[in-house]
């Protein structure tokens, strides 16, 4: 199970086995393993080749990650969610927004 004590984000990266991107997922609050992945409440998602794309989610949105290879770590807060929470308030106030609003953000 993911950490406790606080929001804190982790960076789940999905590999093919070459080592190739597949997906890139951020994760806020814990995350639970569950079969061939994980169960997560992503912030932002980040597609891999041919045409990469990468959403935000300031809501969040409930997933699985899942690939052939999944490397975890833990990250900072998204620069992006960190300037809205400074506008928009704390995770709770983001959270009455109804249902899950995906978002472009800026590439890396």
């Amino acid at each position: 199970m993911g950490v406790l004590g606080g929001p804190k984000y982790t960076l789940f990266r999905v590999t093919n086995p070459r080592g190739e991107l597949l997906a890139e997922w951020i994760a806020e609050g814990v995350w639970w393993r569950s079969g061939d992945g994980y169960e997560i409440r992503a912030v932002q998602h980040r597609s891999g080749p041919p045409f990469p794309q990468t959403d935000c989610y300031p809501n969040g949105i409930k997933t699985v990650v899942a690939g052939p290879n999944i490397v975890r770590r833990v990250v900072a807060k998204p620069e992006w969610l960190a300037v809205m929470d400074g506008k928009a308030g704390s995770v709770a106030e983001r959270s009455a927004v109804s249902g899950p609003v995906a978002m472009p953000c800026a590439e890396r």
